[in-house]
Order: structure tokens, then sequence, then C-alpha cells
């Protein structure tokens, strides 16, 4: 079986308690904040035990905490009169809070309206596309780093004969075709020399006899067989 990893995070993390007037909810929240029953029987939970489950917030630029995950625990602790509630402070980017904020409430919420469901996964779905994007752009820029980085190629004119067409490559990853309509540089045979190089063959002078047609005339048919 596979050995089990470790889950700490590279950055420390503490739960801090924040006031909730620094707290403020996620832009377009898709999840509504009801006083219903089930947010009546949270505050009551708050009241006696206090909020179990710290809540997750990011900085925010304009000053105070955005709320990732915790919109109904901090309305339940401002019900149950509380001043501040136990939160983690986490620096995500935009997707990266999507993911986690849609995430936790489809989770942990009971009643779920339909549109917020969907509004919820449309969110989701963008939020993964802008990462897979990103990733794209990532191994776009690494390639074109590597290809930068490629050895130029020594080209060295085959030396064995005058007008040889062979030529050898040292270095290049890929090589530019050498000869027309094939993909690579022909193969080097065990002698070193590639396909074509060499001494040409002599030609023979020697001429072939040739057969007139008189001669053919003149030849006796042959018998047929019995």
């Amino acid at each position: 079986p596979p050995q089990p990893r470790d889950a700490t995070r590279a950055e420390k993390e503490e739960i801090v308690y924040l006031k909730l007037s620094e707290l403020f909810p996620f832009k377009d929240h898709p999840f509504g904040v009801r006083d219903d029953a089930e947010m009546k029987g949270l505050v009551e939970s708050v009241k006696d035990n206090g909020v179990h489950q710290p809540a997750l917030v990011r900085p925010r630029e304009g000053g105070g905490y955005e709320i990732i995950a915790g919109h109904r625990r901090q309305r339940a602790s401002e019900l149950a009169g509380f001043a501040n509630m136990p939160c983690i402070v986490r620096n995500m980017t935009d997707d990266e809070a999507i993911l986690a904020m849609t995430d936790d409430n489809l989770r942990h919420r009971e009643k779920i309206l339909p549109m917020e469901k969907a509004q919820s996964l449309k969110m989701q779905v963008e939020a993964i596309s802008h990462q897979g994007a990103k990733l794209a752009d990532d191994d776009a820029k690494d390639v074109g780093k590597r290809s930068t980085e490629t050895p130029r190629c020594e080209i060295r004119t085959c030396s064995h004969r005058s007008g040889c067409s062979a030529v050898q490559s040292k270095g290049c990853l890929f090589p530019k075709p050498l000869f027309p309509g094939t993909a690579s540089p022909r193969p080097a045979t065990r002698s070193g020399r590639y396909p074509g190089c060499g001494t040409p063959k002599k030609r023979s002078t020697a001429k072939t006899p040739s057969i007139s047609s008189d001669s053919l005339k003149k030849a006796p048919a042959a018998k047929a067989g019995k």
C-alpha cells in the first residue's frame, strides 16, 4: 500500500479570534444565510459550546478579512451575542477561494436551493478552467525556455568523396530533415558512413551483342514433341 503523505502545510497556520466587524462576506457568495430553524439550532449550539470549527478567511484589500467558509457561523455568533469568533487566515487566489468556498458549503449545508447549487457549480467550473489555462501557460513558458537552451547543431559535411549528399549532425534534439521527404537524417552504417557515401562503382564498358531480326528468321523452328 502507498505510504501516508504528510499533510503539514508549508505556511504555519494558527487559529486567531477576529472581531465580527472585521469579517466581510465573500464576493458574489451564491449561498444565502437565512434565519430559519436550522440557524436557530446553530445559534443555540454556539451559545452553549462556542464555534467548534474555525472559519476560513483571507486578507481583504480594503481592510479586514473576507469570509471563504463560515458565513453561517459568523451570523450565528452575532445572534448569540459574541463580538468575535475563531478564524484561520490564509492567503488564497480568487480561484482557490472559490473552490474552497463552494466545496465547504456543498458538503456541509443541509438545505441548498437549486439556484444556489447551479450558481456554485458554475463558479467551480470557471475556477477550474482558469487554473487549467494557467497551467497550460506555465507549461508553454517552460517549453519555450527549454527550446532556447537547446544546443546548436554542428553540421559536418561528409568528406568521403566529392559531391556526397550525406551530412552528420551532432547535439541537435530536433535536426532539420537533411533529405527531401524524410523526417530525420539517414542512419549511419557500422562503418561510420552514411548510406550513399563511398567511392562510386565504375560502370562496365563492355557492350552487349545485339540480335538482328534476320538472324531470328533464319533460326530453325523447334519440332513439336510426339
